[in-house]
């Protein structure tokens, strides 16, 4: 079972750092959040970046992958990057890494039909007030907070 950490004395130390990208994906009041297979916990749309791969494309390439959806780069807005040593993920296999994050933001006039990927157990749309009813991955926790709960402006 995959653990996740922001902040927490307790998280074990990582044994390599992780590059990648998450998407705040937003389609009228609702945005969208995938339950990770590896664990029971509620996250943003992202993974990591492969060698020879943008971060811009890695974003575009993890929507596709756990959504179906096809997002265009001219889409997609860097909101930041988060380069904070506190998040950590402990996949349970022996890696264990600290995440350098860009979050990117997008937003849809319509909503699109969605197929879950083997990575996901579900893929739903909820709206700000719903996020404070589901658990969200500690590493993406801090983000929805500031990016989604406490800015009007997403």
């Amino acid at each position: 079972m995959t653990k996740f950490y922001y902040q927490d004395s307790k998280a074990p130390s990582p044994t390599a750092v992780r590059e990648g990208a998450a998407t705040i994906i937003k389609c009228g009041a609702e945005y969208l959040f995938e339950k990770r297979a590896d664990s029971d916990l509620w996250s943003l749309v992202g993974g990591g970046l492969k060698q020879n791969e943008t971060l811009q494309d890695c974003a575009l390439r993890e929507i596709k992958e756990e959504t179906g959806m096809v997002i265009l780069l001219s889409e997609l807005r860097l909101i930041e990057t988060i380069d904070d040593p506190t998040r950590i993920v402990d996949y349970g296999d022996g890696n264990i890494v600290q995440l350098k994050t860009s979050l990117y933001y997008t937003e849809l006039t319509e909503k699109p039909e969605v197929t879950i990927s083997d990575e996901s157990d579900a893929l739903v749309w909820v709206t700000k007030g719903e996020l404070k009813s589901i658990q969200i991955a500690a590493t993406h926790n801090h983000l929805v907070k500031k990016h989604i709960l406490e800015n009007e402006s997403e």
